[in-house]
């Protein structure tokens, strides 16, 4: 007599759920915003690529500035955290930012989501 079975996933040593890898990398933030005004985006961040599991993840802290383009000028300082990855590469981002004109301070607090892999998202 002959038979199989699947084993008990929480006592094997599957080394494919197991696997862990990061890469931290320094990168350049960009990015061009339509809403009812345009913003330009530009800063610095430390970007952290991995795998858990079977899935890509996307780790990034930003410090950046946005720069409304047209008419009144608008001056954004802006610090981020964005998380990202998974199979169908959802990302999820929360953004502290100072609006200013120079005349007056408007602080916010702007949560994201978006799609993305990698160094690329839409929000």
């Amino acid at each position: 007599m002959l038979s199989y079975c699947q084993s008990d996933a929480l006592k094997t040593n599957d080394s494919i759920n197991k696997q862990r890898y990061t890469k931290k990398n320094y990168a350049v933030i960009t990015g061009y915003q339509i809403q009812r005004n345009h913003f330009a985006e530009i800063g610095i961040g430390i970007m952290e690529d991995g795998i858990t599991g079977r899935h890509p993840t996307t780790l990034i802290y930003e410090l950046s500035n946005e720069l409304k383009l047209i008419m009144i000028s608008i001056w954004g300082l802006k610090a981020g955290l964005w998380i990202g990855g998974g199979a169908a590469g959802l990302n999820l981002g929360l953004n502290l930012i100072n609006y200013t004109d120079f005349n007056k301070n408007a602080l916010r607090f702007r949560p994201e989501v978006g799609m993305g892999f990698g160094v690329f998202r839409i929000v």
